[in-house]
């Protein structure tokens, strides 16, 4: 399925009017930037430690959570002022108070495992857009949340101003799994969004389509930090995924990345899908959210869990197909203090839509 086509609406950043000598001055200082910027560098499905979310963690499986972020200096600003991030929007019934979950959950575990069965069989390739937010911090350094210095086709330019990004670009990730146990693997950037016309005009780089990692890798070639059968019962299935979460305080927030981890890099069949949502309706701490609209313009029903184990207060929600009782999406929105992060609360921290 095309990235095209997608509605994206920005919330920019507040601007006061500049001479026409610093818009001058600002538009040649970004063309040069751009112009010079190293060509994007695919990203290999190797594991990568989350350093953000749980220091004390093990390696986590291939992730499709990947952007290209393009960060550019605010000239007319001394200092005083802060220029925000424009990011993906907050989608509605995200950061709904919630309900109870578990009649919900429960029913859909049941649709699951009457419609899934027969899409799973077939199924054998997983596609995935995702996008995740890197500011990097305006004097340089470490990426502001703590995480692994940005790669492959997470892109920023850093400059001494106060920083925003000024493109968003998903990358669209396909896994291919081959009867020998290989897995072949494709990642193309995706549909970019700007917050207006200009910046667009003055990006060459964020080209939709353009394949950033075309490879095949051997069987066992892509590591995982989950077991490679998951199990069909809930209390099981629950104890094989927070086993890549020892130090998880929030269950509920863990179980949220640990599902969708798992979903990004194999074919979950109906049975582990079932048990997957039978095991949320019994955790303390999720919430049924409501219904929404996904990034793909999909009805979906949105779950919650709420945690601050990464350092910082986040909500994490699980976007499900009423219909087939499949996975539609996962986001985390940032809901409290953003740190060193030049973004406004609440703000999509990262999303991955299942396609």
């Amino acid at each position: 399925m095309s990235s095209t086509g997608m509605n994206f609406a920005f919330d920019l950043p507040p601007r006061r009017e500049l001479p026409a000598d610093r818009r001058d001055a600002m538009r040649r200082l970004l063309e040069e930037a751009v112009s010079g910027r190293p060509r994007l560098r695919p990203v290999l499905p190797r594991p990568q430690v989350r350093l953000a979310l749980w220091p004390a963690a093990g390696l986590v499986a291939a992730s499709a959570v990947t952007a290209a972020v393009l960060i550019v200096g605010d000239l007319g600003s001394d200092g005083a002022d802060t220029a925000y991030a424009a990011t993906p929007p907050v989608l509605a019934a995200e950061l709904a108070m919630g309900q109870p979950a578990g009649t919900e959950l429960r029913s859909l575990a049941t649709t699951a495992t009457q419609t899934q069965a027969q899409l799973y069989a077939a199924d054998t390739t997983v596609t995935t857009e995702s996008w995740l937010l890197t500011v990097t911090e305006t004097t340089g350094g470490e990426p502001a949340e703590g995480r692994a210095p940005a790669e492959g086709a997470a892109a920023t330019l850093s400059l001494a101003a106060p920083a925003v990004t000024t493109a968003v670009v998903p990358v669209v990730r396909e896994q291919r799994f081959l009867a020998d146990g290989s897995v072949h693997v494709r990642e193309t950037q995706g549909e970019p969004r700007f917050p207006t016309a200009e910046w667009s005009e003055a990006d060459d780089a964020a080209t939709p389509g353009a394949v950033l990692l075309d490879e095949t890798f051997p069987a066992g070639g892509l590591a995982s930090s989950y077991p490679a059968s998951l199990a069909t019962e809930p209390a099981a299935l629950r104890e094989q995924l927070l086993s890549a979460w020892p130090q998880a305080d929030d269950s509920a927030a863990a179980l949220f990345q640990a599902l969708h981890e798992v979903a990004s890099t194999r074919v979950l069949d109906a049975s582990v899908q079932a048990a997957a949502l039978t095991m949320l309706a019994q955790e303390p701490g999720v919430v049924a959210l409501g219904d929404t609209t996904d990034r793909r313009g999909r009805t979906a029903v949105a779950f919650g869990a709420d945690g601050d184990d990464s350092g910082l207060d986040r909500r994490y929600v699980l976007m499900v197909d009423p219909r087939t009782g499949g996975l539609l999406g996962y986001e985390e929105v940032l809901t409290g203090d953003t740190g060193g992060l030049d973004v406004k609360s609440p703000v999509v921290a990262t999303y991955t839509v299942f396609l």
